[in-house]
């Protein structure tokens, strides 16, 4: 099982007063992703021991020297490093700014697979060219969104494969499954793997099959037209509907059983396989439509008329907007209440301004209308506490 967790450690280091924090950001099969910063004063460092990882660090911002079994190799935003266990490692700081690191840390099997069956990542510096480093940041972009840990993973190694061909592509290539009907059959291998056990790691399916995580993620992708991760969201994605048509009705219960992050993760995901209707395009659809007609049913509004007719449509066209993205980020169950609290907040407003005047009836509504966002919020409660119970 993989695992998302905040700061791991931070330590002072050598004479500099370093301080080094690593947060892992997922941790699962033999693969670590890591946010690293070091903060220091300016100076040459001591020479230390790394040891128990295979690490493929790539610096988003600073710049330091690295000197590992006597090269030294100077780093910053365009380059990345490897390291592999039992290396002398120094590293000096020209300046007192600090820096940021992403690292990819790997077990030796993963690093064999990836690198030709070499169970030691190259020595010396990477370059990572532009489309190298947007994938870097895409990765970061991803986990920042909450991506799923499994899509985090498969991004690592396709990021680490790459910056490693740029060491020695063919060393990479090597292991490729040579003819188009040995990839079909690695493809439908990883398919059929995956229908039988959804939530089974592209490392997992990789050993099962024979073949190296990087090859696998590349070959299926080619095949398929999308990514392993992509293709267990929608397998989940599917199993939810079936049992949705099934007349299943505890939403939140149901995206545990399935595996997705949380109901409002299982949403998402469902409504990006299904599609949605955007209410504020809609909206802005008919009113152009319907622009025509205007002149012919309506008296011509003088300029002060003008005026408060466009500030309507504008607050109409905001607030189909605020609804459209508050229905997209989170279920109905949710976002309901809070769309009828807009109504009585509404009213009140007029009131507040005298252009209301508050009857039975208006209180009656009032009531009714709180009533229903109450209940509605105390059944979200209670489905959420019967899935944690």
């Amino acid at each position: 099982m993989g695992r998302r967790a905040g700061l791991d450690f931070r330590a002072r280091l050598g004479p500099l007063g370093v301080v080094l924090s690593a947060r892992h950001i997922v941790s699962r099969d033999g693969i670590t992703v890591a946010d690293v910063a070091c903060r220091h004063e300016a100076g040459r460092g001591a020479v230390t021991e790394r040891s128990g990882r295979h690490s493929l660090v790539f610096v988003r911002r600073g710049r330091f020297a690295r000197t590992a079994d006597g090269v030294e190799a100077l780093l910053d935003p365009t380059v990345a490093y490897c390291s592999n266990p039992g290396e002398e490692e120094r590293f000096d700081h020209p300046d007192r700014h600090g820096d940021d690191c992403t690292a990819l840390h790997f077990d030796s099997g993963l690093v064999a697979s990836l690198w030709g069956g070499d169970p030691a990542f190259p020595s010396g510096a990477l370059p990572t060219p532009p489309g190298l480093d947007l994938e870097h940041r895409m990765l970061l972009a991803a986990v920042r969104g909450g991506a799923d840990e499994h899509d985090v993973v498969e991004r690592a190694v396709a990021l680490a494969a790459r910056a490693l061909q740029t060491r020695d592509a063919r060393r990479v290539a090597s292991g490729r499954p040579a003819t188009a009907r040995a990839r079909r059959a690695l493809a439908d291998g990883a398919r059929e793997a995956l229908a039988a056990e959804t939530d089974r790691s592209l490392p997992e399916l990789a050993r099962a099959l024979a073949v190296s995580p990087h090859h696998l993620s590349r070959v299926f992708h080619a095949a398929t037209g999308h990514t392993i991760s992509r293709h267990r969201m929608r397998l989940r994605a599917r199993a939810a509907l079936e049992r949705l048509a099934g007349g299943e009705q505890d939403l939140a219960r149901l995206a545990a059983d399935l595996g997705f992050v949380d109901q409002s993760h299982m949403c998402r995901v469902l409504r990006s396989e299904t599609g949605h209707v955007n209410l504020f395009y809609t909206a802005l659809g008919v009113f152009l439509a319907l622009t025509p007609f205007i002149p012919a049913v309506w008296i011509m509004p003088n300029g002060q008329d003008l005026l408060v007719l466009t500030g309507i449509g504008l607050i109409g066209y905001v607030a189909l907007f605020a609804l459209d993205r508050m229905a997209a980020a989170a279920p109905v169950s949710i976002s309901a209440p809070f769309a009828y609290l807009q109504l009585p907040f509404g009213v009140g407003a007029a009131f507040l301004a005298g252009q209301a005047h508050l009857d039975k009836r208006m209180g009656a509504g009032f009531v009714l209308i709180l009533g229903a966002a109450a209940a509605m919020w105390l059944w979200t409660s209670r489905q959420r506490e019967g899935v944690t119970a």
